[in-house]
């Protein structure tokens, strides 16, 4: 039955022969079938397992093609488009057959793949659960870079090679030498060569005479190596790209949603049916209010055009002198009346108002010139200008006139 710690533990799938074999981490040495571990349960069950887990497809080096390309500033936005386009010179192979992946580096440097898109679409059929989420990074670019440095993983029959930050290849290892000659015609040799394998002396056999002095010999796996602090992973070239990314499963997500998407989209529709009515009722008010405001106006201009009645009678009343500035006779005398009333003593016994000055002389009878120095502070306070015009005293009484109006 299905590895329950197959979710936490797999690192690494490979493809040899045909068929795909992963290796776990805790287990390093143990190289197990995928198919093998999918056939007794459902694949739904097994992507289940699977999901949320950094997979990586170790893509076989001598499948695809790494190369190192400069580019200019101005062809980086249309670099996907262009790419194969500028390399087209470098295969033999028409171009439309081959699928293109580029990484950028730095400034105008990129780090580029390519194989056959027949090769991609076999790795794509032949994984077990085609939406498998995972990375698909060339061999070599999983081996750890250092400048002047070429790194080698020695296995049974193949020798994994990186070279530089973007180019490596895998070989049969029998042709190790020769490979590593041929990858010093076009560029110079290395400072350091580190070799990771099982056995040091047999390893060292194959490394050419010329580059053994400065070779350094260490034991570990490419499932080793990608498990270290010093995995290239997360920095490396995926090839998975462009048409070959996962689809979404756009139908499963339906069955499995279809049932709350109808009552939210139930939902919607009585919220947009409830917002419909109710605007059709406040419409309907609308016109009742309007309707009203013009019956208004009526009363107190029987004839002539309407156009708008509000601000039309406002002007009508602004003209027989019952506006002060778009403020009332009446607002007005309630905001100094308030103010007077402050001093319960105070007696008013007449009101004059003046349209042209905006002011409002007002008389009255108060207790002492104590409180009539309250409602002149109280006044001012209100935001009007108070002016006392006379005074005279009979007793304790105080006969006042005050001028009013608004500060400038």
């Amino acid at each position: 039955m299905f590895n329950e710690r197959l979710s936490e533990d797999i690192i690494l799938l490979r493809y040899q022969q045909g068929s795909f074999f992963y290796t776990l981490s805790s287990d390093p040495e143990a190289v197990m079938s995928l198919e093998d571990q999918s056939s007794d349960v459902n694949l739904a069950e097994f992507e289940k397992h699977l999901s949320g887990v950094g997979i990586v497809f170790a893509v076989p080096g001598d499948q695809v093609r790494l190369l190192h390309h400069k580019i200019d500033k101005d062809e980086v936005k249309h670099l996907d488009a262009s790419l194969p386009f500028q390399l087209e010179e470098t295969f033999a192979e028409d171009i439309d057959n081959l699928h293109f992946s580029s990484l950028k580096i730095d400034e105008s440097d990129y780090s580029v793949g390519v194989c056959t898109h027949q090769k991609m679409l076999d790795w794509s059929n032949f994984l077990p659960v085609p939406n498998m989420k995972t990375k698909w990074i060339p061999e070599p670019l999983l081996l750890p870079f250092e400048e002047g440095c070429w790194t080698i993983v020695i296995e049974e029959d193949r020798a994994i090679i990186r070279v530089s930050t973007s180019e490596g290849m895998s070989n049969e290892l029998e042709y190790l030498g020769d490979t590593l000659m041929a990858a010093s015609v076009d560029r110079a040799l290395p400072n350091k060569v580190v070799v990771y394998g099982i056995s040091k002396d047999e390893d060292l056999s194959f490394i050419p005479e010329k580059l053994r002095l400065i070779t350094e010999w260490n034991q570990g796996t490419l499932i080793s190596i990608v498990s270290s602090s010093n995995s290239m992973i997360s920095s490396s070239l995926n090839i998975l790209s462009g048409d070959y990314l996962p689809k979404l499963p756009y139908a499963k997500w339906w069955i499995e949603w279809k049932s709350l998407a109808f009552v939210f989209l139930s939902a919607l529709a009585l919220y947009g049916l409830v917002g419909w009515i109710e605007y059709r009722y406040l419409l309907k008010e609308n016109i009742d209010l309007r309707a009203g405001i013009e019956k208004s106006y009526r009363t107190v201009m029987p004839s002539g055009a309407i156009v708008d009645p509000e601000k039309q009678l406002r002007r009508q009343l602004a003209a027989r002198g019952s506006v002060i500035d778009g403020v009332g006779f009446i607002s007005f005398l309630d905001d100094v009346t308030n103010a007077l009333s402050q001093n319960p003593t105070i007696r008013i016994t007449s009101i004059n108002f003046s349209q042209q000055n905006h002011e409002m002389r007002i008389s009255f009878i108060i207790s002492d010139f104590q409180a009539l120095e309250g409602v002149m502070n109280a006044i001012d306070k209100a935001g009007f200008n108070g002016v006392l015009e006379n005074s005279t005293a009979r007793g304790s009484i105080v006969n006042a006139r005050l001028r009013i109006g608004k500060k400038s």
